[in-house]
């Protein structure tokens, strides 16, 4: 057997594993899905009234506008917490295999050692996609009902967006777990990331309502600009709606308040720079994997 096939024949193998039960994907979407009720029916009011308190009182706005913008902004919030805490949680695979013993069985194989690995980044890569654009596909429906701005160019970038936060949440989760070797450390480490996360990427609440010094902590965080990347996608096509209608510096004030500008010490971050920042990240991740499965397999040897 090549290493292509073995490789294609171990990833299907760890899909199926994680799916085996059919109940999976469906508890897999079960916390995007109670974030967009809680966003939708406690925060929903919140975040349009501070939008619209934004607006002077002389423009009259459509209605669809202040609601598509809340929906654009709750789905963005969601996206960017469930494209990494999934990740840490569809790489049990990997770490099952690791305390069964199953991997040791693998090792014996005429399988070599990169492409058993390969194949779990590749399974949990592919697992949390098809979560992930589950959960967009349910958001644009949602969205839809509120008021649809977006054309067909910006729901592809937002699609292409989502995978570059997949990979990214996925190479954290191969380096972040691959020593873990006991069900209750992985336990730890998912409930701690799903636990946490969300707040310090800013999704659940705005990083320019914190205090100076958080919110300069967090522009170190390369989780933070995953979240505003995709604030630009979901939020600035229904800001660009109001062009013409209100100031340049009424539009600028707002994506600042909602995080779809980010500063840097005072310094706005390009948009360009933050695709940078989280792809880099990406890539450092996914090295430090390689070079811990080097490890892996020479002390093996």
């Amino acid at each position: 057997m090549n290493g292509a096939v073995s490789l294609k024949y171990l990833t299907g193998r760890n899909i199926r594993l994680y799916f085996k039960d059919k109940i999976t994907f469906f508890t897999s979407l079960i916390t995007p899905l109670l974030l967009l009720v809680l966003f939708s029916t406690f925060l929903k009011n919140i975040y349009r009234d501070t939008f619209l308190q934004m607006i002077p009182p002389s423009i009259k706005l459509d209605e669809n506008i202040a609601d598509a913008f809340t929906a654009g902004w709750m789905m963005s919030s969601i996206l960017s917490v469930t494209c990494v805490t999934v990740s840490f949680c569809s790489n049990l695979i990997a770490a099952n295999d690791k305390i069964s013993g199953a991997i040791t069985d693998l090792s014996v194989s005429p399988v070599r050692s990169e492409i058993i690995y390969a194949s779990y980044f590749l399974a949990n890569l592919f697992t949390t996609l098809i979560i992930c654009l589950s959960t967009m596909l349910i958001g644009f429906i949602y969205i839809a009902t509120q008021g649809w701005y977006y054309t067909a160019g910006e729901t592809f970038v937002i699609l292409l967006n989502v995978l570059l936060m997949v990979t990214f949440g996925s190479t954290l989760a191969a380096a972040f777990e691959f020593n873990i070797k006991t069900t209750g450390g992985i336990s730890a480490v998912t409930a701690l990331v799903s636990a946490l996360y969300g707040f310090i990427c800013g999704a659940y609440m705005p990083m320019s309502q914190f205090s100076k010094i958080i919110k300069d902590t967090l522009t170190f965080l390369p989780s933070s600009y995953g979240t505003v990347l995709l604030r630009n996608n979901y939020v600035r096509p229904v800001t660009d709606e109001l062009s013409g209608i209100v100031p340049g510096e009424l539009i600028s004030a707002i994506h600042d308040a909602v995080d779809v500008n980010i500063y840097f010490f005072d310094h706005r971050v390009e948009v360009w720079k933050m695709y940078i920042i989280v792809a880099v990240t990406a890539l450092a991740a996914f090295s430090v994997y390689l070079i811990m499965t080097m490890f892996a397999k020479r002390k093996k040897s």
